[in-house]
């Protein structure tokens, strides 16, 4: 179960910064906004608002400071439970907004939330959250949610259209959102060996349903979650894929499929 390197990061294409809280917002000034709010909470794998307790959460916000930010977010909490924040909060310049991505708390119940930025005792920003107990997410290769999926050979390989996935090969994807394992990982850990997903999800290729080998925590990347799978027998060429869990869907992406025609 090897992982390729996976940079857990957005880039969404967006307009002038909005505040979400109602602060005003200097558009000559990037990342500035008075005062300080949250502008988008989403996933890390799709950008999709529908978040899971465990999940990878990308937060875009402004700050009152010039140059933004002077100390960055020391932490953030949700229910009052403190999140996972990763060392990447930077600009983005895309979007005009602050960056940070978070693993949010595992064990937490699903519903309404209320998620706060704090440096050190100071709430800088607050929004409103929701949580579902799964939220499917799939991860790319272009990190925009669509197009082809992170997926692996057996010998960790990225499966790429001039490297299709065979039929009958274990392939493997990575993914967040998928629930609780067994056993639990606390928030920001890695597991200390095999954490299975509680539920089993649904893979499909094209329209036939996958045999899962292995659904659960990646043993090098906090927060994300690999599904091991034998690619079904679907024809050759880009085939939709998809996951299933807790009556939620993922997005959908591409895996090729093919014949092995993989370079040397």
């Amino acid at each position: 179960m090897r992982i390729w390197g996976l940079i857990v990061l957005l880039c969404l294409t967006c307009g002038a910064c909005i505040a979400a809280e109602g602060g005003e917002v200097a558009s000559q000034q990037p990342g500035y906004c008075n005062p300080p709010a949250i502008a988008a909470v989403v996933d890390g794998a799709s950008d999709s608002t529908t978040l899971s307790p465990g999940s990878i959460a990308v937060i875009f916000w402004c700050d009152d400071t010039v140059p933004p930010p002077t100390t960055p977010v020391t932490s953030v909490l949700v229910h009052g439970v403190p999140s996972y924040v990763y060392p990447n909060q930077a600009l983005n310049n895309s979007t005009s907004y602050l960056q940070l991505t978070v693993h949010l708390p595992v064990g937490i119940n699903p519903g309404n939330a209320n998620i706060q930025l704090k440096r050190g005792t100071k709430v800088l920003a607050h929004a409103p959250i929701n949580l579902s107990a799964f939220a499917p997410g799939i991860f790319t290769l272009n990190e925009s949610g669509s197009g082809l999926a992170l997926a692996e050979h057996p010998d960790g390989s990225v499966i790429t259209t001039t490297c299709p996935a065979p039929p009958g090969e274990e392939a493997t994807i990575y993914a967040e959102g998928l629930g609780p394992t067994t056993p639990p990982v606390a928030t920001g850990d890695l597991p200390a060996g095999l954490a299975s997903t509680n539920t089993v999800p649904v893979l499909t290729v094209g329209a036939k349903e996958a045999q899962i080998v292995f659904s659960g925590l990646s043993p090098s990347l906090v927060g994300v979650y690999q599904i091991n799978f034998i690619v079904p027998a679907s024809g050759s060429g880009q085939k939709p894929l998809q996951i299933k869990i807790g009556q939620k869907t993922s997005n959908k992406v591409q895996l090729p499929v093919g014949p092995n025609s993989c370079p040397p």
